[in-house]
């Protein structure tokens, strides 16, 4: 297969173009909502303008993950932000209404506690910004949940914005709602195809921007044929920090939002030691997301059960340990070292849960039980239906199906997943998976391994 590694901004446009959302129906509470406009605000800050339809005391920030607005970002005159409560507002110091203020923040990475920044800049002056920093209702109340506002971006001179799939060349307008959006706005180069759009720094070392361009239109395409099309053409963006912060090491921030998979790597030591760290960990990274997207594209996803999520963490932990390898994304030693370091988890993960089952990870907080413990188990069924179907079948025919009984009314459960995993031709998996999952073992250690040998699966020494 030949991959296109670049791409033109007029073949982009013109493959993805899609309308913009404004025509949208608009929500009834949409009115109590500002309008927002961004745009540069000189070569390092970016500014958001809010214009109200009616004069109201404040506006109330829909995120609010700490109080360093009032530090981080700036207002004109006459206004200020202030946090009261947990929550930020923005109003007039002598407290009169208003209906319309602007503030300008920098553009650069903000760590924030279990939030995403609202800046993520490039190594190229290309920028991924996260609306959902800027989202703000008419005070004093939160936001309702059917929130939208009127979002506008301006580029500066020569950028181009990458937003809901489509790459535009100047001002694009849509409507905002929930969580909000990452818009990629600069130069970057795109790599594309009709099923993703991505933007991936250009100053990752060689090898590893070369694993993700060779990677991505392969898998995409590829889940695209065994799992079905997704209903929106998804985003996928990797960004390295040109100013991180001293001491930071090898810090690092991932994320999804609906139809994107973003990263942005902010450490100082990336710079010294990237190939090696990255190499591996990004392709990785972005298959295992990726199949995450697949797995919500067919699903009543938002109902499952905490203790049993070895069956969507573990199974999309197997899609990149089967996929990145054979497409190119990393080297198959690196598959294998992940492979043995869930051996060595798994055992130790369920060791630490005094005779409990796996699915009593949950009630510990031990999550990362389940993407351990839970590739073991999808790599186990892969091998069986691969060995009884003489080929034929594999662990993607098992969440095909089960994808499409859950889109039909079954429960996204342990046991309509393994009987389909049995009804695959996996029974011996099955029962692994079956007695890991629900069953206390002795010896976890000596449980998983002699299965993994079963499956011909690599084992530690």
């Amino acid at each position: 297969m030949t991959i296109m590694r670049t791409v033109t901004l007029l073949s982009i446009a013109a493959t993805l173009l899609v309308s913009c959302a404004q025509d949208e129906p608009v929500s009834t509470s949409a009115s109590a909502q500002p309008a927002i406009a961004l745009s540069p605000d000189g070569p390092d800050a970016w500014r958001a303008t809010y214009t109200l339809s009616s004069p109201a005391p404040s506006l109330r920030f829909a995120r609010n993950p700490d109080d360093s607005r009032n530090s981080r970002w700036r207002v004109e005159d006459g206004y200020e932000i202030v946090h009261v409560d947990g929550a930020d507002y923005l109003k007039r110091a002598d407290g009169a209404e208003f209906t319309s203020a602007y503030i300008i923040a920098p553009a650069r990475y903000a760590v924030l506690p279990k939030d995403y920044a609202p800046f993520s800049p490039y190594t190229d002056g290309g920028l991924l910004i996260f609306s959902g920093q800027f989202q703000a209702c008419a005070g004093p109340d939160e936001c309702p949940d059917d929130a939208t506002w009127p979002l506008t971006v301006t580029p500066p001179k020569d950028a181009h914005i990458i937003v809901e799939g489509a790459a535009h060349e100047r001002s694009v307008t849509f409507t905002e709602s929930g969580d909000g959006t990452n818009i990629y706005v600069g130069e970057g180069e795109p790599i594309a195809s009709s099923h993703f759009i991505a933007v991936v720094d250009a100053s990752l070392p060689a090898e590893v921007n070369d694993a993700l361009h060779s990677l991505l239109p392969p898998l995409m395409d590829y889940f695209t044929e065994r799992l079905g099309p997704l209903s929106e053409r998804p985003m996928l963006f990797a960004s390295l920090d040109p100013n991180a912060p001293k001491e930071s090491g090898y810090s690092s921030q991932g994320g999804t939002l609906p139809n994107q998979i973003f990263i942005h790597l902010y450490g100082e030591q990336w710079a010294l030691n990237a190939s090696e760290k990255l190499a591996g960990f990004l392709p990785w990274f972005f298959a295992h997301e990726v199949g995450h997207l697949f797995q919500h594209a067919r699903s009543n996803y938002a109902e499952y059960e905490m203790d049993q999520s070895w069956i969507h963490e573990g199974g999309a932990d197997a899609f990149a340990a089967l996929t990145i390898a054979r497409f190119g994304g990393a080297e198959e030693s690196y598959v294998t070292e992940r492979i043995l370091r869930a051996e060595r988890d798994c055992a130790d993960g369920l060791k630490a849960l005094d005779g409990k089952p796996l699915n009593a990870s949950s009630e510990t907080g031990a999550f990362d039980n389940y993407y351990s413990c839970g590739l073991l188990m999808h790599l186990a069924i892969d091998a069986e239906v691969k060995k009884t179907s003489g080929g034929e079948r594999d662990l993607l025919d098992v969440w095909n199906t089960f994808l499409s009984r859950v889109s039909a009314g079954a429960a996204w459960d342990q046991d309509v997943f393994l009987a389909i995993a049995r009804e695959a031709g996996a029974p011996k998996a099955a029962d692994f998976a079956s007695a890991l999952a629900s069953e206390t073992q002795e010896d976890p250690a000596g449980f998983i391994r002699a299965a993994m040998i079963e499956a011909g699966l690599p084992v530690t020494d």
